[in-house]
């Protein structure tokens, strides 16, 4: 009888330990905006590529990261990053908190970068000319009004 308690035990603790570690990655992943799981499980599964840096655009930079994932299906989506612009950290970059703004599937590889500008003070325009669909977009950041221009969406 004490055999079955203690296995009981030990198997609801690894359990729980279990799912103790998975949340605090996802919370890790929302927070410093780390790849899919998947690309650690699977090694070579998710390739995740800095595509391009906007600098200086209304004090604020931005990324554009490309992700592709060959798992079961074929996954591919864009996120577009926003770090404040402060020169005065002696934080490095993979340090500083990002903050995902626009999240989307693009139509095709070649067409898979964003334009972003800023066209006045405290605006910033977003620009794509092809999607397959929008997964996620803010409308403010930072004080900063977020404002899209989309070509066409294949998938809304």
């Amino acid at each position: 009888m004490k055999a079955k308690f203690t296995l009981k035990w030990i198997s609801l603790s690894a359990l729980l330990i279990l799912i103790g570690g998975v949340t605090i990655y996802r919370i890790a992943q929302w927070y410093y905006c780390l790849p899919p799981l998947t690309s650690y499980l699977i090694p070579g599964a998710c390739l995740t590529v800095d595509e391009a840096t906007y600098k200086n655009i209304d004090s604020a930079e931005f990324h554009a990261v490309d992700t592709n994932c060959d798992t079961l299906a074929k996954e591919e989506f864009v996120e577009v990053y926003a770090y404040r612009n402060d020169a005065h950290t002696v934080l490095p970059k993979w340090l500083r908190k990002r903050t995902v703004v626009f999240v989307y599937d693009p139509w095709n590889s070649d067409e898979a970068l964003p334009a972003i500008s800023a066209p006045q003070p405290g605006h910033i325009l977003i620009a794509v000319s092809r999607v397959s669909s929008v997964e996620m977009r803010k409308s403010e950041w930072n004080g900063h009004q977020i404002d899209y221009k989309i070509g066409q969406v294949e998938y809304p």
